[in-house]
């Protein structure tokens, strides 16, 4: 269809006409401007032209990893559940994934074990941790709960300065928030502008210290085997419930030494931009009790933070949500508090916990244990009456395409229906998820090694193998 083109006139020749044409645009052309301007149906308008429909979009897979040659055989037979079994077989006797490597493999629908090989027995877990974590977060706040980081009246010791209470929330924003992303929905320059505003109608120009409150939080900085080393490497920090992006520092590996500093210093900046003066200094003490508060940001909400930690792998974001779950349950909220509130929600919700060790939230730490089976267990619960924990299953990465899997497994039948929690730590391979099989079942998987002869990719390569041949089989009972 041709485009409408804006309405033309001839000019008239005589200025006779000029009553009569206005007559009659008053009395009888209404209807002709309307559709000019679009107020009622017709050809004409002043409007541009629609613009023709861009094409639908194509997806941009990622390339495959030049490590990964996993393609199955196209002539090999479709191994059906009675082959289950043999499958573990073959894969406990591949020198790559170490001495007594632990698998559980179920019907997801019926709870059927499959094939196991020491299933109930506790191996170092690494980050597949964090599935349990994301778990008992979600069961223990909700899908919908925000950390909420406020700004107090006063100090423990002067009237006249300010407190910033930390809750947890380690995605903060140093400007006004990042309304559609997970890390960064609460922005310091909001907070400031907020607390500026309360204290103005005071008649309040200047505060003299900011106070931070880390009181929420007990115990260690850091976990048992947490090392100087993997704080370089950004893999985690020293533990306070108040950060900015993670305590990420942009060009480096290495996190923010003083994670709860950076944000003070950013609330003391956003009070400058306000008209308030900061006439002290920074300094870290108690909550004052019953403080009026004087501006509240939050979070994103948890489900959207469950996701997150689980597609990114983040270690400090895990740790807090390890830590909430403390909170929620009554436990100290400390390395310690958080592991044993874990626990206890899971075993709630009916995993089996045997055996379960958590040194951490995260799995950084290699004094973790976790068995086969409450891996499993934990999927098994996920998908039944728990609607709140289904964020859980939309965080977990797909299998060559996203996450700590988008160079996993492409380009073969595990491609895009494996979406699984990996792990790994110098000598610990592990996944737990699930596996959408070519016959339409669901299996829930966990595969753990360890202690290998050879490196952490000829592990991984071992797993995905597993993985691929459970995706093309017939494995449903």
């Amino acid at each position: 269809m041709a485009p409408r083109t804006p309405a033309t006139r001839t000019p008239t020749r005589s200025p006779s006409w000029i009553p009569v044409a206005l007559t009659v645009a008053i009395l009888g052309g209404g209807y002709v401007v309307a559709d000019i301007y679009d107020v009622v149906p017709g050809p004409l308008t002043l409007s541009e032209p629609w613009p023709d429909p861009e094409p639908f979009p194509t997806a941009d897979l990622p390339t495959a990893s030049p490590h990964t040659v996993l393609a199955p055989d196209p002539d090999a037979p479709v191994p059906g559940e009675e082959e289950v079994a043999a499958l573990v077989e073959d894969f406990a006797a591949d020198p790559n994934v170490g001495p007594d490597p632990g698998v559980l493999i179920s019907d997801a629908a019926t709870g059927q074990s499959l094939g196991e090989l020491n299933a109930e027995v506790p191996k170092v877990p690494a980050s597949t941790t964090k599935l349990l974590t994301a778990i008992a977060a979600l069961d223990a706040a909700g899908a919908t709960y925000r950390f909420a980081t406020s700004v107090v009246d006063g100090t423990d010791s002067d009237p006249e300065g300010i407190t910033l209470v930390g809750s947890g929330d380690l995605t903060l924003d140093p400007g006004t928030g990042q309304p559609d992303q997970a890390i960064g929905r609460g922005g310091i320059a909001t907070l400031g502008e907020q607390v500026a505003d309360a204290l103005a109608e005071q008649g309040r120009t200047k505060v003299t210290d900011i106070a931070v409150s880390e009181d929420l939080w007990e115990g260690p900085r850091m976990a048992p085997r947490w090392d100087e080393q993997e704080l370089n490497a950004g893999w985690s920090m020293r533990m306070t419930p108040l950060a900015l992006n993670l305590a990420k520092i942009e060009g480096q590996l290495a996190r923010s030494a003083e994670p709860a500093r950076d944000v003070a210093d950013a609330l003391a900046d956003a009070l400058a931009d306000n008209g308030i003066e900061v006439t002290g200094e920074i300094r870290f003490g108690p909550t004052p009790d019953s403080a009026p508060v004087l501006g509240t940001v939050e979070s994103a909400p948890l489900a959207e933070l469950a996701e997150y930690m689980l597609v990114y792998s983040d270690n400090v974001l895990a740790e807090s949500l390890g830590r909430l779950v403390a909170v929620e349950s009554g436990f100290p909220a400390s390395f310690e508090g958080a592991g044993e509130a874990i626990a206890a929600r899971l075993s709630e919700l009916g995993v089996t916990t045997e055996g379960l060790k958590l040194a951490d939230a995260s799995g950084l730490s290699s004094v973790n244990k976790i068995s086969p089976r409450t891996l499993v267990d934990a999927m098994n619960v996920i998908t039944a009456d728990h609607p709140d924990l289904l964020a859980t299953v939309r965080g977990l990465p797909i299998a060559g395409l996203e996450g700590t899997l988008q160079n996993r497994m492409n380009d073969t039948a595990a491609a895009g229906v494996v979406t699984a929690k990996t792990g790994s730590l110098l000598t610990t391979a592990t996944i737990a998820g699930q596996v959408h099989t070519a016959d339409g079942g669901l299996l829930h998987v966990a595969v753990m090694t360890h202690d290998w002869d050879g490196s952490l990719d000829q592990a991984r390569m071992a797993i995905d193998r597993l993985l691929v041949a459970l995706a093309g089989c017939g494995c449903s009972p």
